[in-house]
């Protein structure tokens, strides 16, 4: 083609005063041009196809908002596509060969590593949608986990091809880490640590996004989970992030799986109480707790207890059936009031801390104990 076109061309477009001959610089110009003019019309009928496949299967609008979200790169990857399949016909020749075929890949990689970006993300919402309607905890782990794993494979292909398409070795540069390869092992191995963590919770399942956890010293509410770390919510609203390894060794204490609530405190009565109406009131508690609407119905324990110094103390230690810790709270405030008003219906009154004090006292020198309550 080079030389059918210097038979037909004036000799100023045969003349190469940097690099290309003028011919191949116009001819440059119009493939820019209508690569430009591909892009646009890709993205006008490519963007008629997320609507027609909403209308027939029924989408709702945030995935169509996703699919949208690949026309931009689909159509830069046909324009770099079309322009590494049309640069050849160009016959360029020497350096400006090469610059043209790199650039094109290049920008071909760039643009399908976009596009796989846009497509996981799409599958990743399809996923989670699906997966929001399932009883099955162990999905909320994995289906995050592997977005960011592919997410993290589609940079890993990305750079690579980038490198190949821009005529970068890699060889001489992956021997040249293995010089340094046990500063890159002591590197990796908090990497791979971190999967192993990752591993084990997917496997073994010690809690799930949203669970009560105290995780060593951090305790708070599962928020998400990645490769390398998992991100607990504390209850003063700071997100604390804890390395993967961490729960290979750690104790993992999951208040989320607990099946029952456990309330414990010391009810102190005054010491004039009578012994049957103390008997009679510690009765009466069992069989109200009894009648709470969450209470366990076995392993409860309320009984009189201990002489304290102000106090005759009945230990409360009962356990209420409640998923979260808002129903602990209004299963024990429910407990709690019923208790006030069963002591004001039997008369008994609740001790206070006391203390009896002996005052000195006589005008004639002897010394008289008065005793005062304080």
């Amino acid at each position: 083609m080079r030389e059918w076109l210097h038979t037909i061309l004036p000799a100023w477009a045969k003349d190469a005063p940097f690099l290309l001959e003028n011919w191949q610089w116009v001819a440059l110009a119009m493939i820019f041009t209508g690569l430009l003019a591909i892009d646009v019309l890709a993205r006008f009928l490519l963007s008629g196809i997320p609507p027609l496949l909403g209308k027939r299967l029924g989408l709702p609008a945030h995935r169509l908002q996703g699919l949208r979200s690949c026309v931009r790169p689909l159509a830069a990857s046909v324009g770099a596509a079309s322009f590494v399949l049309i640069v050849p016909e160009l016959e360029l020749q020497g350096q400006a060969a090469g610059i043209a075929d790199g650039l094109g890949r290049a920008i071909l990689t760039l643009a399908l590593a976009w596009l796989a970006f846009r497509v996981v993300d799409v599958l990743g919402d399809m996923a989670g949608e699906r997966v929001a309607k399932s009883t099955n905890q162990l999905d909320d782990l994995l289906v995050p986990l592997i977005r960011k794993s592919l997410k993290t494979l589609v940079v890993i292909f990305g750079v690579i091809y980038f490198a190949i398409s821009v005529k970068l070795e890699i060889t001489p540069l992956l021997t040249g880490l293995g010089i340094s390869s046990l500063a890159i092992g002591f590197a990796a191995k908090s990497t791979v640590e971190n999967l192993f963590g990752s591993m084990t919770v997917i496997l073994d399942r010690p809690f799930q996004i949203g669970d009560w956890v105290v995780i060593g010293s951090v305790e708070g509410t599962v928020e998400s989970m990645g490769l390398r770390s998992t991100r607990v919510r504390t209850f003063y609203d700071s997100q604390v992030v804890i390395p993967n390894s961490t729960l290979l060794s750690a104790n993992v204490d999951n208040y989320g799986r607990r099946r029952f609530r456990r309330w414990r405190t010391m009810l102190g009565v005054e010491y004039g109480t009578p012994p049957e109406r103390l008997d009679a009131f510690v009765t009466a508690m069992r069989d109200l707790f009894a009648s709470q609407p969450n209470a366990r119905p076995d392993r409860n324990h309320i009984v009189v207890n201990e002489f304290a110094d102000s106090s005759i103390n009945i230990l409360v230690y009962v356990f209420f059936e409640a998923k979260d810790w808002e129903t602990e709270l209004a299963s024990r405030q429910r407990f709690i009031l019923d208790i006030m008003r069963l002591a004001e219906k039997m008369n008994v009154a609740f001790a206070f801390p006391s203390r009896t004090i002996y005052m000195a006292a006589g005008s004639d020198g002897g010394a008289t104990l008065a005793p005062t309550s304080t």
